[in-house]
């Protein structure tokens, strides 16, 4: 967050994290983006996963990422999506 002189405090850069959530819990990907909030922002956060360590097979993400009602399904048939 940054302090604005005429209107307070803006938020300046967003930080995304891909973290694995079936057992090592360790970041997998990560990136930095200059929107203020998280719609729009799902699939560049999955596109970090380095191309070494594969891509997922499930991606679980709360529904800030995307409207709910346009989540299931999304991203195509060769990933299960499901927001929280």
């Amino acid at each position: 967050m940054r302090k604005s002189q005429r209107e307070g405090y803006s938020q300046s850069y967003n930080a995304q994290v891909v973290v694995d959530a079936e057992g090592s819990q360790l970041i997998v990907g990560q990136r930095v983006s200059d929107s203020a909030t998280d719609v729009g922002q799902l699939e560049p956060d999955v596109q970090s996963i380095p191309q070494g360590l594969g891509q997922p097979t499930a991606v679980l993400a709360d529904c800030g990422m995307r409207p709910r009602r346009t989540f299931n399904g999304w991203g195509g048939s060769d990933r299960a999506w499901s927001c929280m």
